[in-house]
């Protein structure tokens, strides 16, 4: 990070280590620590309990409870802006433009500034999976299809994973379809996108992608590599490399369905969440069952691992979000307050450089908790009055706000700045917080208290 970009990071009384990408409170006599080096005179210090009081205010939540790292990202989230709205204009597997087609579905890839997302159209004619690139938000974003489906089909996941050293990125969509029999199978499909192109001109490679059927309907699925995948069904999960024949697998079983599945990090182990609320691991080499977790909860939707390869984000059907330990399975960690979901399989998206954890819920809001304690800190709301309906969602509602947050996204060039991407119907948004007010947060806000701590000490 340059020293312009760094100078933009500092707080008064604090100061900004590009390295592990966060504040940390300067202490009176440091006299080693670089900033105080480069200052002529030792910067005026506020206390932790002035900084949250401040920042309280700014955000209007009851940040009582949080330190001041947690308090510096609250006030952050809080100064975030809707700055750009854009209608999208999403085509079925007709060429017939969906109109007011509702978002079913979105998870991002900040590495290649990616978006990807599922639209189902209002008449039930089918759905569409499109890729959007960040970068390219500003103008006019074009919707690039991956793939489409006609009516009788339901996708039931969809997940991406960056080939190594390759531009590619390989996409794969999991979907249910039913027959006129009302039988049902399922396939996965598989498509490789080449992100090598940043101006825009993005590239589907259709001599490069794979289709999958199976005879029984599917729940989950998930990569390791563009490889290795795992595809989760009733009482058993299909583990299998695409270059060979899909009846060519192995089978893991498990008793319920796989509703969720991830790989850990290095693809030792799979991990999978069931309509039963057990967390199951298996090893991936020698293909058996590890270890069976009843997390006592409604069906398992999403789960994350994260980069210690230990603990998972878990989230259930009953509004649970939580943190848990593979070493220490028997009860979470900690749970994520205030999270709404009765029914649907929502993404989490989290950034460990930050250690934020962000997701939207069946009520239209958008929040952001501490990695590290499950504090809230920041809500957006919801985007109109329609939708603002206190807590109380419709099951079966089509419609919902779907999110995906990075503080690392490469289009902003290294600088780290939270932005989030939402979604409600055929509508896309970028909250993020602009240069100026980033400014008048570092210089502005944080300076009163230094003049509250001046006059206090005046006074005293």
């Amino acid at each position: 990070m340059n020293m312009s970009k760094n100078n933009s990071m500092q707080i008064d009384g604090f100061y900004y280590d590009p390295v592990k990408k966060r504040h940390f409170r300067i202490l009176e006599g440091d006299k080693y620590h670089p900033h105080l080096n480069n200052c002529s005179s030792t910067p005026s210090i506020p206390s932790p309990r002035n900084v949250c009081s401040q920042l309280t205010r700014l955000n209007m939540l009851d940040s009582s409870g949080l330190n001041v790292q947690e308090c510096l990202l609250s006030g952050r989230f809080a100064q975030m802006k809707c700055e750009q709205s854009k209608q999208l204009e999403i085509y079925d597997y007709k060429g017939v433009q969906m109109k007011g087609a509702n978002c079913h579905y979105l998870i991002g890839e900040a590495s290649t500034d990616s978006l990807f997302g599922v639209w189902n159209s209002t008449d039930g004619n089918g759905s569409v999976i499109h890729h959007i690139k960040v970068s390219n938000f500003k103008d006019n974003p074009k919707c690039t299809i991956i793939n489409a489906f006609p009516r009788g089909t339901k996708v039931e996941d969809l997940c991406m994973v960056q080939i190594t050293d390759s531009p590619y990125s390989a996409v794969m969509c999991l979907t249910n379809h039913c027959k006129r029999d009302l039988s049902t199978f399922s396939s996965c499909n598989i498509q490789y996108i080449d992100n090598s192109d940043l101006t825009g001109a993005r590239r589907q490679v259709q001599d490069w992608s794979r289709n999958y059927e199976i005879r029984e309907p599917s729940f989950s699925c998930c990569p390791y590599t563009h490889n290795t995948l795992a595809i989760g069904s009733e009482n058993h999960i299909r583990l299998f490399t695409p270059n060979q024949p899909c009846n060519d697998h192995n089978q893991l079983v498990l008793k319920g369905k796989a509703t969720s599945l991830v790989f850990s990090l290095d693809g030792k182990r799979l991990y999978s969440g069931t309509n039963y609320g057990h967390l199951i691991s298996f090893d991936v080499t020698s293909k058996k069952q590890i270890d069976d977790c009843d997390l006592k909860s409604k069906t398992i939707a999403y789960l994350y691992p994260l980069k210690n390869d230990n603990q998972l984000i878990v989230s259930c059907h009953d509004s649970k979000l939580f943190l848990t330990d593979r070493r220490n399975s028997k009860e979470p960690i900690f749970s994520f307050s205030n999270h709404v979901n009765d029914c649907k399989k929502i993404p989490i998206s989290v950034d460990e450089s930050v250690d934020v954890v962000c997701s939207s819920g069946q009520d239209y809001k958008i929040r952001f908790w501490s990695l590290r304690s499950g504090k809230l800190l920041h809500e957006i709301e919801p985007p109109s009055e329609q939708f603002k309906i206190n807590n109380n969602p419709s099951a079966d509602s089509p419609t919902m706000v779907h999110s995906w947050y990075s503080n690392s996204w490469k289009s902003l060039n290294g600088q780290p700045l939270p932005m989030v991407f939402s979604c409600i119907k055929d509508t896309i948004k970028v909250h993020r917080q602009s240069s100026n007010e980033i400014n008048n947060f570092h210089s502005g806000e944080i300076k009163n208290l230094n003049e509250e701590n001046t006059s206090s000490s005046n006074d005293s």
